[in-house]
């Protein structure tokens, strides 16, 4: 996976933690819901990450060249 794309999702998920710590400190009512929907965007985050970590090693694969995980 190229850098770029490692940080983007690193940054991305962090994001993500910190939303989710931010509403556990507050009292609101539609907390459960919002959870919920950040819950949702991890899982799909997860998702195009291996997704693309597939297209690469699948790209590599096909040209020839090694993908190896760092």
């Amino acid at each position: 996976m190229t850098r770029k794309f490692r940080l983007f999702f690193k940054a991305f998920l962090h994001k993500i933690a910190i939303a989710r710590a931010s509403l556990l400190l507050q009292d609101i009512p539609s907390r459960k819901k919002t959870l919920d929907a950040l819950d949702h965007l991890e899982a799909r985050t997860m998702l195009l990450k291996k997704q693309y970590k597939l297209m690469l090693n699948t790209f590599a694969r096909i040209h020839g060249k090694s993908a190896k995980k760092k």
